[in-house]
Parts: C-alpha cells; structure tokens; sequence
C-alpha cells in the first residue's frame, strides 16, 4: 500500500506540553494519537508521511489464573515493561527513520478501544502499526484493568471490542503463543475480523530481547520500502528456534516516506524518578493494586512504612511509574536526607518545583509554597517524598509538612515513605498508613533472587536460593546482599551461616534492624526480645500485653514500626528476619525462656 508520510528532525516530545492543562486525564487514551500528530505538526514534520506506530505494553501485577488449555499460566516470567518501552525507542531512535511512535496508557482494553476511535481515523491520525508486547496465550492476551490488575482478553473479546473505521495496516504481537497453529488465536481473530491487513505474532514462546530486536529490524525494512513479507524474513534472525508467523498482506509496503529520523510521544508524564531497575519489579500484587485505586480517587496522602530494606521505596516508585497517566501535572519525587539538620520542608518546596520544572526563583519558602500549590490545585499532580523518617522526628517541620500535604488540593496526591507512622501526618493530613511488614512471597522472592543470581554472575544454583529465601522470609535487603555475599565469600561457608543465623547473615540483619531497636523504650524491648517465642510470626494482642503491656505494643510498633496489626487474623504479625534479629540481640538463656512461656499460658 501506498501511505502518505514529509521532513522531519530528531526529537522527543515533551509530555508536559503534550497534556498539561488536561483535567480528566481518562480521555487521554482517546486522544493519544491525535496529540502525537498535533506535536508532529508543531515540530514541522507532516505526520501522513511518517510510520505511525501505537505502542500497547501490559505487565498486568497480578498473576493470571491458568488458563483454559495450554499457554502461559501464573509461572510466566514477570515483564519489565518500562525497559521495553526504552529498548522500543532506542530501537526506533537508531533506525533514524520517520516513525511517529507513541503509547497509549493506561494498557486497557478499554483505552485501546478508545484509541483507535473513528475521531483518530477521520482526523487522519490512526496508526498504521499497532505493537503489543506483553504476555499472552494461545487464545489471547494478557491486558491490564485501571488498576494493574490481569485482564485476560480471549480472541473473540478483541475481536468484539475493537472496530476501528477501516482497518489497521498491521499488527505485530510481540508476545508468546500468540499465532500458534489454531485457528482461535490472537493473530487469526484479528485477522479474520478485518481489524488489520496483515498480523504477525509468534507460534511459541519468544525471549524479551529477541523479539525487541525483531520488531526493531521489521520496523526499519518497512520504513526503507521493503514489502512485509521481506521485513518479516530478515527479521528471522533474530530469533533462535523458532520462526515468526505471517498473516495476511505479505506484499503490503509504505512507499513515500520520509528520509527522517523519528519522533517519540510518551504516553504519560516523563519522571525522574531514581534508580530505574534493570530487573522487573517482583511481587507485591495486592498492594500495587490498592495504591493504584487509592490514587484513582484523589486528594489522598498515602505512607509506606515498614523496616528498612523491605522494599518501601522501590514500591514507591513502581506505585508511582504504573500511575503516572493518571498524574498529567507530572510526578516530583524527592528523597529526604537522612541529617535532621538538612531534612527541613524548606529545602523540600525547592526540589519539588525543579522537579516539576516550575518557573520558581528560588525565593523565600512562602512563594515556594504559593507557586507549588498553584500548580498541584490546577493540574492532577503526584508528589513521591522517600525515606521520611528525620523530617518526622522534628515536631515544627512535621506539622509543616502535615499542612503542605493537607493543602495539595484538586486531583493531587502523595506518596510518602517511612520506617515508621507518624501521629501528625495522620490528624493533619489525613494520611493513610499502608504498613509492609511482610517479605516477598516464595515464588516471587525465588524469581528476584534469580534474577539477582544472574546479573551479579553469582554461584548460586536454584537450591541455594531457595536456601536464602527461606533463611531471610524473602526480606528483599537480604536477598540482594546475601546473593551478592556469595560472590566474595565461600559459598557452603555462607549458606551454612545463613541457615544457622550467624557470621555475614546475622551482620546483614543487625544493619536493617539496629535503627529500629535504637527507639524502643524498656517495654517495647522487653516485647521485641520476646518474639522469638512464636514461631509463627503472630500473635493475639492478650498474648503480647502479657508480656510487656500494652505500652509494650505501642512503643514496638510507633516508634520501631516492625510490627503491624493484622485485622483478618486478629492478631499482631511481624517479619520472620524481626525475631531472628531478636533471638541474636536479646537471646535468654533457657530458665528465662521457660519463664516468658508458662507466664503466656494462661494468656493463649
């Protein structure tokens, strides 16, 4: 087919430009493709003469039941998405030809639905190419709902949902299974629905890297004129073992394109949000889903609190990158030092309008305060405080923030973390605490161990992972430096120690734990020390008032944080690695154990 694509230069469009000023950020799917043809213009660049491809990537964070026959099923392996989507542009950037590449968020069927509305088509801003990468199984794709969460999306659901005007050019389902030999998959319905004149899709299992670099090679060919047909042949090579699937238009081409380099149109707010991880963000499901509908219904003020290393920050930031469409005021995140003296709401205004990028001088912290809520009230906006805790500890710069987080105002929210709750963010910001106590579950804990194994070329076999998830409860600190430990130490040697509690194990924890105990008084002590008696990791709350009273209980979990209450059990819990750290600390010699117990009896 012919299309008519003219001269462009090399550039990204910035997102703030892109949406800014847009209060209902729930028609930004409808109108994805419309604002990148609307930046394409503005940057002197005609979008009818330039490869329009729409970008659709679900890493859904909760895992899927199996499905009805065959496929992928709750084992797959998890997706770092985001690495993708800059692998995708890294692809297109060195292909330096005239592709308009843009995504559309949230990855709902829903959104897609809206994003190839007959608006898009008559506007003559479709997409020629629709490129999905995810998860999927012989008969459909794995999507997302608003919330992160699985939604599994067979062939005939596609097909029903999606309708565009006239049909797109062409698919490319960068997932598994996708155009397996059935005629019920993913790529045939699409296909046989007449949504798209050609699909391609893979008939088995199909590596992360291998099939970005196929796409990346299909793309190029395309923009240099080559029939389909030929692109998907010489983007064989990369992928080992199996073959590509062709449906449809072989013989299709884009003739007349322009001899330009691309242009990329993120579908949300660019972040600069710290330590992009190079491994996919493990576990965690159920609560990455509740932070999700919490910042669907804003103002809110959110705080992760939890015993360091147990992964408060990197949620932050996951809860933050998942929810960013929904944030078109942007997302300004500040990590708070540790030094009181420095950790002031002053010098946090200041961050958080650079990282906006306001155009605030740095006057005095009352205009910082004025032009920030300005800009929170008037756009939906996401403010991500980490590590909190020395600003807590200061009453006056406590409550200060308690009134900037109370006064954010319109669709704003924020994120906080913190190793423990704070009183005055509660009464006066109406903060709500989201405790993580709890290590990654096994399977979850087993895959970032792994993940970890490979990366840092450690001598660990699946055994020994399995060793050091169970000796730490997938306490995700541990994992990561116990994994890291067997690079430099003797490998028996160390599972030795970390499954006896001692040597570089029992150093490990008294460095996450030391803090906490610094700041319990006698009976939170006394309380702490005692938890080793239950091996379950729980107990009721009569059981733990006779030990140290309920001041015991209050103390542990205000001013240490590594306990929680667990309002379906009824009960107090806490992670396995907080009573080994005690059990090392404050280890009783047997008569004082025998004691503790028989004075617990009557309470069970």
């Amino acid at each position: 087919m012919n299309a008519d694509h003219a001269s462009i230069a090399t550039g990204d469009v910035s997102p703030s430009t892109l949406i800014t000023g847009s209060h209902n950020v729930l028609i930004q799917a409808d109108q994805v493709l419309l604002h990148a043809v609307d930046q394409a213009r503005a940057a002197q660049r005609d979008p009818t003469r330039m490869l329009r491809i729409l970008a659709l990537l679900a890493t859904p964070v909760t895992p899927p039941c199996p499905p009805a026959s065959g496929g992928e099923d709750g084992g797959a392996s998890p997706l770092n998405l985001r690495a993708e989507w800059r692998r995708l542009e890294a692809a297109v950037r060195d292909i330096q030809a005239p592709i308009l590449l843009s995504r559309v968020l949230p990855p709902t069927l829903d959104a897609l639905r809206r994003a190839l509305s007959p608006r898009a088509f008559h506007q003559e801003a479709h997409p020629h190419v629709l490129h999905f990468a995810g998860h999927a199984w012989a008969q459909g794709l794995l999507l997302e709902d608003e919330h992160g969460q699985t939604h599994r999306v067979t062939a005939d659901a596609l097909r029903a949902a999606l309708s565009p005007p006239r049909p797109l050019d062409l698919i490319v389902l960068n997932a598994c299974e996708t155009a397996a030999d059935d005629a019920h998959t993913a790529a045939r319905a699409l296909l046989d629905a007449g949504i798209a004149r050609a699909v391609v899709g893979h008939p088995v299992r199909v590596a992360d890297d291998q099939a970005i670099r196929f796409a990346g090679t299909l793309y190029a060919d395309l923009c240099d004129g080559f029939a389909l047909c030929e692109a998907v042949a010489r983007a064989q090579r990369h992928l080992v073992g199996h073959a590509a699937v062709l449906l449809g238009d072989g013989d299709l081409r884009f003739a007349d394109l322009d001899r330009t380099a691309p242009l990329i149109v993120p579908g949300a707010p660019i972040a600069d949000l710290p330590g992009a991880s190079a491994h996919p963000f493990f576990g965690r499901g159920a609560t990455l889903v509740h932070l999700a509908q919490r910042l669907a219904d804003p103002p809110g003020v959110i705080v992760i609190t939890g015993p360091a290393g147990i992964g408060k920050s990197r949620l932050a930031l996951e809860a933050a990158a998942r929810n960013a469409w929904r944030f078109p005021g942007g997302i300004a995140y500040v990590r708070v030092p540790d030094d009181p003296r420095t950790a002031t709401v002053a010098s946090l205004l200041g961050e958080l309008a650079a990282a906006l990028r306001l155009d605030v001088a740095p006057t005095d912290e009352r205009d910082l305060r004025r032009r920030l809520l300005a800009h929170t009230r008037t756009v939906p906006t996401l403010i991500v405080l980490d590590n909190l805790d020395a600003l807590l500890e200061q009453d006056a710069e406590c409550a200060a923030l308690a009134d900037l987080l109370r006064d954010l105002g319109g669709s704003s929210a924020a994120l906080l973390t913190a190793r423990q709750p704070s009183a005055t963010l509660e009464e006066h910001s109406g903060a709500e605490f989201v405790p993580l106590h709890a290590g990654l579950e096994e399977r979850a804990a087993r895959a970032f161990a792994r993940t970890l194994t490979a990366r840092q070329r450690a001598p660990l076999d699946e055994t020994d992972l399995a060793a050091i998830v169970q000796a730490t409860d997938g306490h995700p600190l541990l994992i990561e430096r116990l994994t890291a430990l067997s690079r430099r130490r003797d490998r028996d040697a160390l599972l030795r120690e970390v499954r006896d509690g001692r040597g570089d194990g029992a150093a490990q924890l008294e460095r996450v734990y030391a803090w906490h105990a610094a700041r319990v008084d006698a009976a939170g002590e006394r309380l702490w020390a005692s938890l080793p008696l239950f091996p379950a990791g729980q107990a009721p709350e009569a059981v733990l008032q006779t030990i140290a009273g309920p001041e015991g209980i209050t103390n542990l979990r205000a001013a240490a944080g590594v306990i929680e209450f667990d309002p379906e059990r009824q009960a107090w819990r806490w992670h396995a690695t907080v009573a080994a750290y005690a059990a090392r600390r404050w280890s009783p010699d047997d008569a004082a154990r025998r004691d503790r117990l028989a004075r617990l009896m009557d309470a069970w």
